[in-house]
């Protein structure tokens, strides 16, 4: 049985059931100005995405920067701004990452998928927390997430290894997801294991979102690693995935551990009764 995550046992449950929960828990002037510090560091960066060569996305996320400065004073920002969300709801969890993501008007599809894995999986639960700096609807590209589909699918994930039920069903409706629509002060805490999407942004002004990815205190963050026909899962320090971007050298060690990479064979049907169980 995992841990607890969340300090209120009613919201910890509906996490760990359905694999998301909101909360109201930030105050709009520090977004705000939160936002104008990350204006002020950004310099020439732009928010309009396709800023990395190696995973071209078109949307913008400080994720695939390669400066590490630059990350590190997007990680100082986030990370204050936190502070009320870890202090007085989550269970002893640092944040060993944070970005912003910024979906430009007519832009930004994410396809359904899983976040990377960054944790022992089998022992504990990490998350991401989503704070949106402007009312988030299907309209402008709210998250979905397919309720319960947390702990399952791919166990080890990383940019560099294929989803496999992305090669047979690639929308949002395939998924039965649903939206999780936001309001200024609330956030999203879920579990990075669930299978989730977002839509184009079809309003006229950018969808600015703050991000981070949070691991218990007591654990290990890793990095799987693709190799041949076998996935290494390598300890990393906390700080590796603050500055790591895709398409850079990766880890070589410590190993803990290898696991066969099994191309698992998925069909409409069987992703659907996945969902179901």
């Amino acid at each position: 049985m995992e841990r607890n995550v969340l300090h209120n046992k009613s919201l910890n449950d509906e996490l760990q059931k359905n694999g998301f929960v909101k909360l109201h828990v930030l105050d709009n002037v520090a977004l705000q100005q939160a936002y104008k510090q990350i204006v002020e560091v950004s310099g020439s960066i732009n928010f309009s995405g396709h800023q990395n060569q190696n995973v071209d996305v078109p949307y913008h996320s400080t994720f695939f920067e390669n400066s590490v400065a630059y990350k590190q004073a997007i990680y100082d920002v986030i990370t204050e701004l936190f502070v009320p969300v870890f202090t007085n709801h989550v269970d002893n969890y640092k944040i060993i990452q944070a970005s912003i993501f910024n979906k430009p008007p007519g832009s930004g599809y994410v396809c359904p998928h899983q976040n990377l894995t960054t944790v022992d999986e089998t022992r504990f639960m990490s998350i991401s927390v989503w704070a949106p700096l402007q009312p988030t609807d299907s309209t402008n590209g709210t998250l979905y997430f397919a309720p319960g589909s947390h702990k399952k699918f791919s166990k080890y994930r990383n940019h560099n290894i294929g989803w496999e039920p992305l090669k047979v069903l690639e929308s949002i409706e395939d998924y039965n997801m649903v939206p999780v629509n936001l309001n200024v002060g609330e956030v999203l805490i879920f579990d990075d294991s669930i299978v989730h999407a977002s839509p184009v942004n079809n309003s006229d002004t950018n969808r600015i979102v703050f991000h981070c990815l949070a691991l218990p205190q007591e654990a290990h963050a890793v990095y799987c690693k693709k190799l041949n026909d076998e996935i290494e899962v390598i300890e990393v320090e906390d700080h590796f995935w603050r500055y790591f971007t895709p398409g850079a050298s990766e880890p070589e060690s410590p190993v803990i551990k290898r696991v066969k990479n099994v191309s698992e064979k998925y069909s409409p049907t069987s992703i659907l009764s996945e969902l179901r169980t």
